[in-house]
């Protein structure tokens, strides 16, 4: 963890989902903090036309329980926005 980033590795034999388009050793998905619920920021996403690939999902993070909205960047890299989940 890298303040409010993560870098995940990911094996190639995972049963984690969703994982990088082309798992390879080495391979990682980027995690950003989002300050907006994610409801607010999927609508934006929506507003612009960029798929959703999964979310928002509870997941465990560094830090505690978040909630997580994952997509694509233009070269197939997963990106997941996270916000710490309501208590």
């Amino acid at each position: 963890m890298l303040g409010d980033t993560a870098l995940r590795l990911h094996q190639t034999d995972t049963d984690i989902a969703p994982i990088s388009a082309t798992p390879t050793p080495g391979s990682l998905d980027l995690c950003l903090r989002c300050q907006l619920p994610l409801d607010e920021f999927k609508q934006h996403l929506d507003a612009l036309a960029i798929d959703v690939e999964l979310g928002p999902v509870a997941r465990q993070g560094a830090n505690g329980p978040i909630e997580s909205i994952y997509l694509r960047d233009p070269d197939g890299n997963l990106l997941e926005i996270c916000r710490p989940a309501s208590r």
